[in-house]
């Protein structure tokens, strides 16, 4: 199963097999229907609205201070420290 928040608009997926698989689809599809009449309410659509716009000024943080790439850099050096450990204190076995 699988829930997207896009604009304003709730979409949930699933895919189920079988003759337990079709109860539970069932089940499902009434829980969707819920929640489409849940996203009618206006405090419902505030909360998508805000989360989305906290959701676009994360994404322009992230994006601004390039933490993806700091994170793969300090998980780089990380990595290379605790191998230089490691092979330093296995040299220091050998002694």
């Amino acid at each position: 199963m699988q829930l997207f928040l896009t604009g304003g608009e709730m979409r949930i997926t699933a895919q189920l097999r079988g003759t337990q698989g079709k109860e539970l689809q069932a089940i499902m599809l009434e829980i969707i229907e819920e929640f489409r009449e849940l996203e009618k309410l206006p405090s419902i659509q505030f909360a998508i609205k805000k989360f989305n716009e906290v959701y676009v000024k994360f994404m322009w943080f992230y994006d601004y201070l390039d933490v993806g790439s700091r994170f793969q850099r300090a998980v780089t050096l990380i990595h290379s420290k605790l191998t230089d450990i490691t092979q330093t204190a296995l040299q220091a076995e050998n002694r």
